[in-house]
């Protein structure tokens, strides 16, 4: 179970980055507080993962945009991030 009361998920793929802010009730369901997508500019682009720098940019954009509070992150990247094709 979830030891905090807040928390963040961000899921990033080829064309999008995805944020919900989740708040866990007493009862220990959740609750959506925030959200939202921000693009990355890669439509069209080939299946390559999006540069670092981008997902930052997109992140740290709408963080500050959706005023976020959570301390906690729980992240959905492509594996293409951590285990490159030769």
């Amino acid at each position: 179970m979830l030891n905090t009361k807040s928390f963040l998920a961000v899921d990033f793929g080829a064309g999008s980055l995805k944020l919900a802010e989740f708040r866990r009730q007493r009862s220990g369901r959740l609750s959506l507080i925030n959200y939202g997508i921000e693009s990355l500019g890669l439509e069209g682009a080939s299946q390559e993962a999006p540069a670092r720098a981008t997902i930052l940019k997109a992140l740290q954009k709408l963080i500050a945009e959706k005023n976020v509070k959570a301390k906690d992150i729980n992240v959905c990247a492509p594996a293409s991030m951590f285990f490159p094709s030769s």
